[in-house]
């Protein structure tokens, strides 16, 4: 699953550069690939904890094979082309939202994909609500 840019060097960040190679033993989480040929996974996460994925956009992610915050920290610029490319519905959405870049905070924050939350148990443990930790 090479993602190489423009200049033939692979694109996609190293396990060290996201930031959760000491949480998440490198490629551990990788379960074959999907059907855009990125990275598969092992488990799967609630990905609506992601600001701007919501059911729906959950719905058509899962139906790509894309299931873990791991498989979204992992992006590189080819993998975010192919996948706004299959949600055509919604061009830039990854961008803007910065589902990456949160997929990378949310896999720091919770190395143990068995005890992740759902995106209802996130916004209680959200600062300022009471069960925060």
């Amino acid at each position: 699953f090479a993602d190489t840019a423009a200049d033939g060097q692979d694109s996609r960040p190293d396990q060290d550069s996201l930031g959760f190679a000491g949480a998440t033993p490198a490629e551990s989480w990788v379960s074959g690939t999907t059907s855009l040929g990125t990275p598969g996974a092992a488990h799967t996460d609630d990905l609506k904890v992601v600001n701007g994925i919501g059911p729906k956009m959950e719905s058509i992610l899962n139906g790509l094979g894309i299931v873990s915050w791991e498989q979204l920290a992992a992006f590189g610029e080819e993998d975010v082309a192919k996948v706004t490319a299959a949600i055509d519905t919604f061009p830039g959405r990854i961008e803007r939202d910065r589902w990456v870049e949160q997929a990378r905070e949310l896999v720091v924050r919770f190395p143990n994909h068995e005890e992740r939350p759902t995106r209802e148990t996130f916004l209680n443990r959200s600062p300022g609500s009471a069960n925060y930790r």
